[in-house]
């Protein structure tokens, strides 16, 4: 049987700016909708407020994805930021595949490592 070769990739989230605000304003309204019916239910549950701006900035964050590197020694699948010397061993599971579009979930194995 032969081994596959080492091979690296640079993955790139596809969403849009547009996108990402999107899912940043749907997170935003579904926040904003959980704190108007606490503060409805219970006038004094003004701080769910807060918990909204939080949630806010949150999602924003989480809709802003940077770029990964995923990489192939032979034997296991690292990942990596671009502007970072460590990665991690992740184990892959395919989400969704489309053939020309695939979605993976990468579930971290070890602790961080600076490779050699």
């Amino acid at each position: 049987m032969r081994r596959t070769p080492p091979v690296a990739v640079l993955l790139q989230p596809q969403a849009k700016p547009v996108v990402r605000a999107v899912v940043a304003l749907i997170a935003l309204l579904a926040a904003g909708g959980l704190a108007a019916r606490a503060i409805v239910r219970q006038p004094q549950a003004w701080a769910a407020l807060l918990a909204v701006s939080v949630i806010s900035l949150r999602a924003r964050r989480a809709a802003a994805e940077l770029p990964r590197w995923l990489r192939w020694n032979g034997q296991a699948l690292w990942l990596a930021k671009p502007d970072r010397d460590e990665e991690a061993a992740v184990q892959r599971s395919v989400l969704i595949d489309l053939d020309a579009w695939l979605l993976l979930r990468a579930t971290r194995l070890a602790a961080p490592r600076v490779p050699s």
